[in-house]
């Protein structure tokens, strides 16, 4: 082959991996699939347990419980269910940011170095979240160094959002950020 050939399989190369470099990475790069509702499980039964929303404040994601579903009754900070945040129990579990301060990192296409509050024991972890590109379920995870737990959260439909404002919403996580 001469060198006007290979010229132009390299040109045809590079704009090959250029478009799909692009294709991977062009799906948001903000990071804003992680916004909405979101319907949490039980970990034992797989039975819906709670809803969320994921919003964004000043750059940082939180995530605050809006409902608590138990024995099929609904549960919100008008209507509590009584549980209370262990070591917060100024605390209701409704209403409580449990995912705070954190950051977008669009390299990794991932919410990090945020916290989580587990609120049947208290304990605050390191989080970090990010969208299944396969399932669209959010991915959240509480961690300890390289140790942690995930939990999956899936879209919630029309019927399961509950009606409340959400449009002025202030951040109050359980503890000062950092």
């Amino acid at each position: 082959m001469d060198r006007r050939a290979w010229m132009v399989i390299f040109w045809l190369c590079c704009a090959s991996f250029a478009y799909s470099e692009f294709k991977i990475t062009e799906h948001t790069k903000d990071g804003s699939e992680v916004l909405g509702y979101w319907v949490g499980y039980n970990d034992d039964t797989n039975v819906k347990n709670s809803v969320i929303y994921v919003y964004k404040y000043n750059g940082k994601a939180y995530g605050r419980i809006l409902n608590i579903i138990e024995d099929g009754n609904i549960h919100d900070v008008k209507n509590p269910s009584g549980s209370k945040v262990v070591g917060f129990e100024h605390l209701t579990t409704e209403g409580l940011d449990f995912m705070w301060g954190l950051k977008y990192f669009a390299n990794n296409d991932k919410w990090d170095k945020g916290n989580i509050i587990d609120p049947k024991n208290g304990k605050i972890y390191s989080s970090e979240m990010s969208v299944d590109p396969e399932t669209g379920n959010l991915i959240t995870k509480g961690k300890v160094w390289i140790f942690g737990r995930s939990k999956v959260w899936t879209r919630a439909n029309q019927d399961e959002i509950p009606k409340l404002d959400v449009k002025n919403i202030v951040p109050a996580p359980p503890v000062a950020e950092e």
